[in-house]
């Protein structure tokens, strides 16, 4: 058997991997789509040598009220709503932490 270097090889755990993802429906696709602006903002490192600080977070803090307000009305048990009311919480915080600390930043530059 000759291998076509022209066609990749398939790694087959890869693929079972892929059948077993499920395709979420719209209102989760948004409720995740508003947490991954939080995640990417987070991640972010703002300092002198960025600019661009403060409208990330402004999103950032929108996308987790956004996702917050999903995660209301979804029917969940007890401590899974209270893990992620707590989560929302503790993100919201440093969302403040972080917009804080650039306001600090770009006060010091003017």
């Amino acid at each position: 058997m000759t291998l076509d270097p022209n066609k990749p090889l398939v790694d087959p755990f890869e693929q079972q991997q892929r059948s077993k993802l499920v395709e979420p429906d719209a209102e989760t696709k948004e409720r995740i789509a508003n947490l991954a602006i939080v995640g990417e903002a987070l991640n972010e490192t703002y300092g002198e040598e960025n600019m661009d600080y403060g409208t990330d977070f402004f999103l950032a803090k929108e996308g987790l009220l956004k996702f917050k307000s999903g995660i209301e009305r979804l029917n969940l048990d007890p401590r899974s709503r209270k893990g992620m009311m707590d989560l929302i919480d503790y993100l919201m915080k440093k969302i403040d932490k972080r917009m804080n600390r650039t306001g600090d930043m770009s006060t010091k530059m003017s």
